[in-house]
C-alpha cells in the first residue's frame, strides 16, 4: 500500500472509530483493508450501490409520519392511469401483509417479494413515464433524503461514479 493510500486510511479509521462517530466496526482491520482496496483501485473501478428506502432515504419524516417508499411516490403521479393505481393498489393488498408476516421466515417472504417487485416495476414501465413525469411525483410525494446522501450523489455524478 502506497503512503498516500495508508496516509487516507489512517484518516479514514481515525473518524469512523472517533468517539463521535455512530459508526460501530466489529471488526476494524477487514474495515481498514476494504477501504485500503478501495483508494487503491481507483475511482475507475468504483461503484456505489445501495437500497433506497430507509438506507438513502429517512424512515420517517420530521413530524414522524412515514416517509412514502419509492413505490409510494411512482404510484402518486396524476399522470397515472386508473387501471394502474387499481392494479398496483391490489398488489399491495396482497404482497404487504406477507411482508409483514411474523410467522414467515425470510426465506419464504423472498419470492413473493420478488413477485411483488417484478409485477411492479411491470406496470411502471407501461406507464411510459419519461424524467419530467417522475420529478412531478418526487414534487407531488416529497420524501426526505438521509443527511448527506444528497451531497454523495453530486459527488459520484462530478467523479462519473456509477
Amino acid at each position: 500500500m502506497s503512503a498516500i493510500v495508508s496516509s487516507h486510511v489512517d484518516d479514514l479509521m481515525s473518524k469512523i472509530l472517533s468517539d463521535e462517530s455512530a459508526l460501530r466496526v466489529k471488526d476494524v482491520e477487514n474495515v481498514r483493508m476494504k477501504i485500503s482496496r478501495i483508494l487503491e483501485g481507483g475511482v475507475n473501478k468504483l461503484h456505489v450501490i445501495s437500497d433506497f428506502d430507509s438506507t438513502m432515504s429517512r424512515h420517517f419524516r420530521e413530524d414522524m409520519s412515514r416517509n412514502p417508499t419509492c413505490h409510494q411516490v411512482l404510484s402518486s403521479g396524476s399522470m397515472l392511469s386508473p387501471e394502474f393505481k387499481q392494479a398496483t393498489a391490489a398488489l399491495y393488498q396482497k404482497y404487504f401483509p406477507i411482508e409483514m408476516d411474523t410467522t414467515l421466515t425470510v426465506e419464504e417472504k423472498v419470492p413473493y417479494m420478488v413477485e411483488w417487485w417484478s409485477k411492479a416495476h411491470e406496470l411502471v414501465i407501461r406507464q411510459n413515464l419519461t424524467k419530467n413525469d417522475i420529478k412531478q411525483m418526487l414534487l407531488d410525494t416529497p420524501t426526505k433524503l438521509r443527511e448527506g446522501i444528497a451531497e454523495l450523489i453530486i459527488q459520484c455524478k462530478e467523479k462519473n461514479i456509477p
